[in-house]
This record gives structure tokens, sequence and C-alpha cells, in this order.
């Protein structure tokens, strides 16, 4: 794997550098039909959600011109899909990985995280609707063969042992004339099967005086879980994938912490919360969700790995009380490795999430889903900190959810002739919670933000990795205190944009441990590969 350092003195500069790619309008995007009926919505002060969502259902060759689709996520505008209007097909999850319980798991590199094959994963193109939906089927125009899509899309079912699963959807984006936002936009959180991105396309000026946002809207978290031991001599610190126990309930027979949500599949206890580091809100998925299990260290694809606790295997009133971090989801830039176990002190904490290759602006993905820590005690943190913070958890967060880990941002796609304004344009990943004696979960990766201009403009874009959750921050420094913090999530993902445009990113910090060595040094910072890990 290539890979650059940069010295300490040149870190700050390196970190606010991006590309600034000027992209044509829509003659020369190379969409073809990509373009509908511009400004057909008129001029608007849009606000709130105003994307319309629907799941494809089936999967659907390049050429086709028809697509399969489900039934509308209430959650979105109430705005059904008409003759005439444009529309985004983007392929959210596709990757496959490696599942050995080896250091080979997910990339087959012997890194313990990634992918084998992207497939089409994150691929994305503009089509325009000939007709509405009828009987599950969406008549389209496109810039494909035979004025089909462009590229194909995949459905696929989780399946034990061979994949996790593959998801695309088809969202009406609104033409408008001219815009000019002045509260906020922003599109319902990624459920598994829709939402997580908000699209426009603007005529005229796209004027943001107010925000367009999908921070926290991407890929989930890992859920925190109470477990006290897997009382099975098969469970090893060593491990990268285990099965989540899902019969267990709050403080019984169990160990590690489970995977985050990403391009390569689901696991089987997501974090979503209700608002942007909200608390935590477990989601039972009902499977696995990726092959092998949806715990421990291993990191698929972009997702962060599950913490692998030192000590999972004794009898259900002894175990899992190492407390390793979890990782930090990855999307253009890599999570960081949770934070080592309790008094073992061995580096078993998940994965970070991978980055993603080939990303560019007709492939984007959601930030990865941070992984959770392990927890045994059920502790939590309600203080307030800075630098870097995690998120005050409370004592109404029970069952270890306050080891969970955090959403990554969602993705933001607009189009228009020039861009103006004072407010801002995000995409953040989430903070990963607080905890005492437990562990803490990794935070969010950053999302994606794809502006296309003809003229450029003003804006101003953020794009962060969220930071990990703080373990016992206010405790002492001695063996007996440490526990593991979750890994950051990945900062610096793509963004592509007009000229004069403003940008801000920075990668997730990993968060404080209390320990003899509480400052690690500093790490190799490599632009668009890993973040930032102290």
């Amino acid at each position: 794997m290539y890979k650059k350092k940069f010295t300490k003195s040149t870190l700050v500069l390196y970190k606010l550098l991006l590309t600034l790619i000027l992209f044509l309008a829509c003659a020369t995007y190379g969409y073809g039909a990509g373009c509908s009926n511009p400004g057909q919505d008129g001029p608007a002060t849009p606000s709130g959600i105003v994307n319309t969502y629907y799941p494809g259902s089936a999967p659907v060759a390049a050429g086709a011109t028809s697509i399969p689709v489900g039934a509308r996520d209430a959650r979105g505008s109430a705005t059904a899909i008409a003759a005439g209007d444009l529309l985004l097909v983007i392929q959210m999850q596709d990757a496959d990985i490696n599942s050995s319980n080896t250091s080979a798991y997910g990339s087959s590199t012997g890194s313990g995280s990634g992918y084998t094959a992207l497939n089409q994963a994150g691929l994305y193109e503009y089509v325009t609707a000939t007709g509405p939906v009828a009987a599950g089927s969406l008549p389209i125009q496109g810039s494909g063969v035979g004025n089909g899509l462009a590229n194909s899309y995949r459905v696929r079912a989780y399946v034990a042992g061979s994949n996790g699963k593959s998801t695309f959807q088809v969202i009406r984006v609104p033409q408008y004339s001219s815009a000019t936002v002045n509260a906020t936009v922003t599109a319902p959180a990624w459920n598994g099967s829709t939402g997580g991105i908000v699209v426009m396309d603007v005529a005229g000026t796209l004027t943001v005086n107010g925000s367009i946002t999908a921070d926290g809207l991407g890929f989930r978290g890992g859920m925190g879980r109470q477990h006290t031991g897997a009382n099975n001599a098969a469970f090893l610190n060593t491990d990268y994938v285990t099965n989540s126990f899902p019969n267990a309930g709050p403080g019984t027979t169990g160990t590690n912490g489970s995977k985050g949500e990403g391009i390569a599949g689901t696991p089987r206890y997501v974090n979503q919360p209700a608002s942007f580091d909200g608390p935590p809100n477990q989601v039972d998925t009902g499977v696995e969700g990726y092959p092998g299990g949806s715990y421990a260290r291993g990191a698929p694809g972009n997702a962060g790995g599950g913490s692998t606790d030192g000590d999972p295997a004794p009898a259900p009133t002894a175990g899992n009380d190492q407390n390793s971090g979890g990782g930090g989801g990855g999307n253009y830039g890599s999570g960081a490795r949770g934070g080592n176990s309790w008094n073992s002190n061995l580096t078993v904490g998940g994965q970070g999430g991978s980055y993603i290759s080939g990303l560019a602006f007709n492939r984007v993905a959601m930030g990865g889903g941070g992984g959770a820590g392990t927890t045994n005690n059920v502790t939590y943190d309600a203080a307030t900190y800075s630098n870097p913070p995690g998120v005050a958890c409370s004592a109404v967060n029970v069952n270890g959810s306050c080891s969970s880990g955090a959403p990554g941002g969602g993705i933001i796609i607009l189009r228009a002739k020039s861009f103006a304004g004072t407010g801002t344009i995000s995409a953040d990943g989430g903070d990963a919670y607080n905890t005492s004696n437990d562990s803490a979960g990794g935070g969010g990766a950053g999302g994606s933000i794809v502006l296309y201009s003809q003229l450029g403009g003003t804006a101003t874009a953020s794009v962060s990795g969220g930071n990990g959750g703080n373990a016992w921050r206010t405790g002492g420094t001695t063996l007996a205190d440490r526990h593991g913090p979750g890994g950051g999530g990945g900062g610096v993902p793509p963004i592509f944009t007009p000229k004069r445009v403003q940008h801000y990113c920075k990668c997730g910090r990993r968060n404080k441990r209390q320990d003899n060595n509480i400052e690690r040094s500093l790490r190799d910072y490599v632009l668009g590969r890993r973040h930032l890990r102290v």
C-alpha cells in the first residue's frame, strides 16, 4: 500500500489541502439524459427534506429502460415520480470481503480490514423518468446503450459464509430555476435501504445562507451491548470475526463488540440515533449481516471493526472485561484502530475502516460507521470535554449502549450554474460516546460532497471524520484505569468543487484513554489513506 509520511510541521497545511476541480454544467456532464427539464420546479426557498426515495427491489442490467423499485420511503418528500423528472440512481452497498478469522480478513492483504472487490458500490448516474412508478416498475431514459442505464445495479441478500447484502436506491431530484436555502435542507438517515443523500439541481444560482446537511446520516455504527464472557474456549483474544450472540440478553453470555455498517454489509445490531450526535438507539436487523459474523476487530469494507476483548472466553460472570475500543469508520481516508485492552494492554481494538479506492465524481460513498467497544460494566460518562470531546452519554443509556460506534456522514450532490451564500454544506461523521469503566466506540467517517458548477462561486463545505469516544477520561493513570478509547473516523473524503469554494475537512481523532501512555506519539498522516492518530 502506498504511504506518504508528513512531518508534524507540515501537518496543518496538508489537513486543509484538497484538489479543486471545475466541472462544466449539464450539457457537458456526460450524462446525456441527465438534464431532464432544468428549472421545472421554478424558483424556490427549499427547506427540510426535498428528495423522494425508492429502494431498488431487484438487480437491473446496464441498458435497461425500466428499474424495479419498492415502496416510496415515507420519511422523504411525498412528491411521487412523474414523467420528465430528474432521478439519481446509486449503488449503496455491494463490496465483497475475505471473511476468514485471520489477519487476511477484509482485503486478504494482512491488514485485517478492507474488501476484495468493490463491485458496483458507489457508482451513480442521472436518468429521466418517462412515466410514474407502476406495479413496482419505473420507466426511465438514460445515457447507456439504447437510451437505458449506463451502469448495472445489484440487489443481493446477505448469505451466511458468502456475502453481505447489496442495495441501491432511486431518488427524485428537484429541478429549481434558482434556489435560496435560508433554513436547513437535509435527508432522512440511512436505514439500510434508503436515505442518507441530499441531491438538488439548480439551473441558475444556488444560494446557501442556511445549511445543507447530511451530518451523521450515513452508514450506522455498531451497537454497544453488555456481555460478561463467552463461556466457550473456542473464542480467542486474537479473533477477527465472531458471531453477535443474538439470543443473549443484556449482561449475559457473550463477548466482543459489533462491527459498523458499510459498503460490504450491515451487522446484526446497529446504532441509529434520532439526531446528529444524539443518544444511542439500537436497531436489530434480524440477521448476522456479514459472512462469518458481525462481531470482533476485523473491519469489513469501510466499516469500523468491533473490538475483540482481551479476555473473551471465561464463564459468563468473569469475562469480556478487558475492554478494547471500537475502530473508526473509513471512506476516502481510513479510520483509526480502537484503543488497547485494559491491563493486558493487547492491540486488539477494532481495526479502522478501510479507505475506498477509485472514488471520483461518478463514484462516491457514505462514511463508514464506527465499531463498538466491549463493555461488561455498563458504565457511562455524562461529562463534557474538549480536545477531543466525544459525546456525553447518560445513565439512561443502559445495557452497554454508551460503547456504541457512531454513524458516518451521508452524501450531498449539488448541480448549479453558480454557488453563492454564507451558509454551510456538510456531511460530517458522528462522534462516539464517552464511557467510564468500559471501552468506547469508534467515530463515523466523513461522507461525500460533490458540487458541479459552470461558473463556480462561493460555498463552504465541511466533511470531517467523527472523534472516537473517550474511555474513563476522569480516571487515574494506573494500569487498573486504562480502557480502550474509540478510533477516530476517516477524514479528507472526496469533495469535488467549483472555483473559489472554501472547504474544511479534518480527521476524527482517536480519543483519550487514561493510562501510562495517555498521549501516544504523533503517527503518520496519510492524505487520502489514513487519518491522524494519536
